[in-house]
């Protein structure tokens, strides 16, 4: 990561050296503004666009964990006695009680962040393996 931010800020200045090297004297001031404004623009806009799509995956994925998590089902009967019955060591039953339900949504949360960068970090991985290895041989080496 420390790696990527690092080109990331040679590509950058580079990147207005040759964007900026034919431009006059007096139209320089402009040529600056108006990279800076596309960068910043260019940012923005990514960055709100990953956000988004990130956002739309927890809503999917939480969706689909979410229905396994039905009333009645003997699995999630099991969870939120066994976290309540832990939860009673401190605090008077009733209390744990009230407290499992949102402790197994805050769990329920945690997976969902865990299964979108799992995912992604996973297909980051096998996209840079093809990259770098575009023809295996038989033992699965490059």
């Amino acid at each position: 990561m420390l790696l990527r931010g690092f080109g990331l800020g040679l590509l950058f200045v580079a990147l207005a050296l040759v964007t900026l090297q034919g431009l006059a004297a007096n139209a320089l001031p402009f040529g600056i503004g108006l990279f800076n404004f596309g960068k910043q623009v260019g940012g923005l806009t990514g960055t709100a666009l990953l956000q988004t799509y990130i956002d739309h995956q927890n809503v999917h994925n939480r969706t689909i964990l979410a229905s396994h998590l039905v009333n009645g089902d003997p699995a999630v009967d099991q969870r939120l006695r066994a976290t309540a019955n832990a939860l009673a060591n401190s605090v008077d039953s009733t209390a744990a009680t009230k407290a499992a339900l949102p402790l197994l949504q805050r769990a329920l949360e945690k997976q969902v962040a865990t299964i979108f960068f799992r995912f992604h970090s996973a297909a980051d991985e096998e996209a840079a393996e093809r990259l770098t290895c575009p023809a295996r041989i038989p033992s699965g080496r490059c």
